[in-house]
């Protein structure tokens, strides 16, 4: 049966984790730039602020679009948007190291952005869909 269900309806979730994190980054890269080369801000500092901006984008829209069909069976916003923040501190942790230490070792900060984007992507979208997101007593499903 599960054959049979088009690929998108299987795995709609990802694909839509996928999109607004792609969208999300996609911003993120834009405010480096402006921040960086128009605001002349170092770049960590930069990577500090975007990231601020771009976690409460994307625990949004995800929250809306990505999960929304969930919200009424995972808690008020405020307790997922606790849980969000609380499950990103050690992607944040290790993402700002990453950035750091490929910006130390003089790889351009908009690569090491994207590098640390697709390390980020897989350890969020698990804690999102285990964690931040799961509906109380039912098995997650992508």
């Amino acid at each position: 049966m599960l054959a049979s269900v088009p690929v998108f309806c299987r795995y709609r979730r990802i694909v839509i984790f996928v999109l607004v994190g792609g969208l999300v980054a996609l911003l993120g890269s834009i405010q480096m730039y402006l921040y960086v080369e128009k605001l002349y801000m170092e770049q960590n500092l930069a990577y500090i602020l975007q990231t601020f901006i771009s976690l409460q984008t994307n625990f949004n829209i995800n929250d809306r679009i990505t999960w929304g069909d969930w919200r009424t069976s995972n808690g008020n916003y405020w307790h997922r948007w606790i849980k969000y923040h609380l499950s990103r501190l050690v992607t944040i942790f290790l993402c700002q190291i990453g950035f750091s230490l490929l910006v130390y070792l003089s790889v351009h900060y908009l690569m090491a952005y994207s590098i640390v984007i697709v390390f980020g992507f897989v350890i969020n979208y698990i804690t999102s869909s285990k964690f931040v997101f799961k509906r109380k007593g039912e098995q997650n499903h992508a």
